[in-house]
This record gives structure tokens, C-alpha cells and sequence, in this order.
């Protein structure tokens, strides 16, 4: 039944997408990589996020978890595996965010990293 629907994607009137990375009214259909980049952009920047936020949270049970070995080898081998993956964690995202913004730069995107981008797409308008 939908491929019966006649469906004309020239100038941008066909495929519309969902919500402000879609094409609105202003946009057309040539817009399309400067919305692919602001999607992935927006990807990028939600997974630092949680990342971040993962980071803390294991920073925190591996503190705990060592304030609370009592000096048990084991308990604070743990503690301390814990902490030590948490900060190559961090260390990871810190890295794949300078590679990213690298490859970027040298492909000719500078703003896929842009967070001002990001923000002003998250918010309500």
C-alpha cells in the first residue's frame, strides 16, 4: 500500500524527518549533510555525556568500596580495579573526543563537535 502512495522527494517536500534535525519549513532536501552532522554532533555529545556521568558514578563505588575493604587484599584489589577503570575510562572518552575533533578538522566538519550547536538543538523553542 505505501509504495502505491505517489511520493516526490525533489526540493526537499518528500522525506521531512522528526523534530528540529528534520526538514522544516526554511530547509530543503540540500540541507541534508549540515542536518547529518548536527544529528551526529548530538549523539557525540549525549554519549560524553553519560559517559561523564559513568565515570562519576564508578569514581564513587570504587571509593566506597575501598573506604570500606577494611583491609581485606581482596575487597581493595577490587576497589582499586574499579578506580583504575574508571580513570582509563575517562581517559578513552577524553581521547576519542581529540581524535574525533581531529579526523573532523581534517575532513573539512569543524562543527561536529560544536556544543553551542547542540545546545541550542536540545532546547525548547
Amino acid at each position: 500500500m505505501l509504495l502505491q502512495i505517489p511520493f516526490d522527494i525533489s526540493g526537499g517536500k518528500g522525506f521531512r524527518g522528526i523534530g528540529p534535525l528534520g526538514l522544516g519549513d526554511n530547509k530543503s532536501a540540500f540541507d541534508a549533510p549540515a542536518i547529518f552532522a548536527q544529528l551526529i554532533s548530538n549523539v557525540i555529545g549525549f554519549m560524553t555525556i553519560i559517559a561523564a556521568i559513568w565515570f562519576i558514578f564508578q569514581l564513587l563505588v570504587g571509593g566506597i568500596q575501598w573506604l570500606s575493604s577494611g583491609g581485606d587484599k581482596n575487597k581493595l584489589g577490587e576497589a582499586r580495579s574499579k578506580l583504575t577503570s574508571a580513570i582509563i575510562g575517562l581517559a578513552v572518552v577524553v581521547f576519542a573526543i581529540f581524535l574525533i575533533r581531529l579526523i573532523t578538522n581534517l575532513i573539512g566538519i569543524s562543527t561536529i563537535l560544536d556544543i553551542e550547536n547542540v545546545v541550542k538543538t536540545l532546547s525548547p523553542q
